[in-house]
């Protein structure tokens, strides 16, 4: 079987023979050592499985992981990521986590891994860069930091929001996430846009339209907002109603603003399905975006 692994002139019969040995504990790291050099990428992926055992040792991670840092595969860096993010390993990990992570930015697969495996290591050099925007070009950068929001997922309610209200709201956070971060930004605190000064959308961190009276915030999220916010211009112009986000039910729209207003707008007021509806009726005629002006003069 393990010259089979070694040598075996096709490759799912390598592969088979491979775990075959993994199940019978007779693979060491010099097998590994030897598969990593291999040509299929299902083979290095398998010797890193296999390898995840010994990582705990110095050696192994010099001996498997180290070389495979550059490995030109992304299911190959997907699955070193993984593998070594998951287990009590030695301090190297994180570099070689950092320099795969780097080589295969562009893979959605990477980027899942690298957030799951670094998961809240703020301090380090790849995810500042990532964070300052030296890392990547614009378009990846962006996928990165939405990525990386996940980290700042999580509420911590006060004792009289009762169990309902907190899901209601833990059910906002999830459209948040899903649907507005690529303008407002994980921390809702509003993307820039690279090599400006502007913002692509506005910060609703302690948002004075948020905190304020819910029949002048409900309505941007029916038909829309365009033009200047408070005298400022924003790259993307324009905010897109929340059917056009997928969010067309009146539940999921009232977790998602009762969220922003609990996490963002200084625990304010939660805002119903039934004032949805209200706000529908009220403005059932409307099929055009508001101005901020024309919000302010609400009544």
């Amino acid at each position: 079987l393990t010259a089979l692994a070694r040598f075996g002139q096709d490759s799912f019969e390598r592969l088979h023979a491979l775990w075959t040995l993994e199940g019978l504990e007779a693979v060491d790291i010099n097998l590994l050592k030897f598969i990593i050099q291999d040509r299929d990428e299902k083979l290095r992926t398998a010797a890193v499985q296999i390898g995840e055992r010994y990582f705990d040792k110095p050696e192994a991670v010099n001996l498997i992981a180290k070389p495979l840092a550059n490995d030109n595969s992304s299911t190959v860096a997907k699955q070193l990521i993984l593998s070594l993010g998951m287990m009590s390993t030695p301090v190297d990990s994180v570099d070689i986590i950092q320099k795969a992570s780097r080589k295969h930015s562009g893979s959605l697969g990477v980027q899942i891994a690298a957030t799951l495996s670094l998961w809240g290591m703020t301090d380090l050099t790849f995810i500042k860069d990532i964070y300052a925007g030296k890392a990547f070009d614009p378009n990846t950068t962006l996928m990165w930091k939405n990525m990386l929001g996940n980290w700042n997922r999580g509420i911590k309610f006060t004792d009289d929001i009762d169990k309902t209200e907190q899901r209601r709201i833990s059910g906002g956070e999830t459209q948040y996430f899903s649907s507005c971060i690529s303008c407002h930004g994980p921390d809702a605190k509003g993307v820039g846009i690279a090599g400006t000064d502007m913002m692509l959308a506005p910060s609703l961190v302690d948002s004075k339209r948020l905190k304020g009276e819910s029949e002048k915030l409900i309505p941007i999220f029916l038909q829309g907002l365009t033009g200047p916010i408070d005298g400022k211009t924003y790259g993307a112009g324009f905010m897109a109603p929340a059917h056009v986000l997928g969010i067309t039910r009146d539940d999921r729209l009232s977790e998602l603003l009762t969220y922003l207003r609990y996490v963002h707008g200084n625990k304010a007021s939660s805002i119903s399905p039934a004032d949805i509806s209200k706000a529908k009726t009220r403005h059932k005629s409307r099929n055009t975006p508001w101005t901020d002006k024309e919000l302010n003069e609400l009544k």
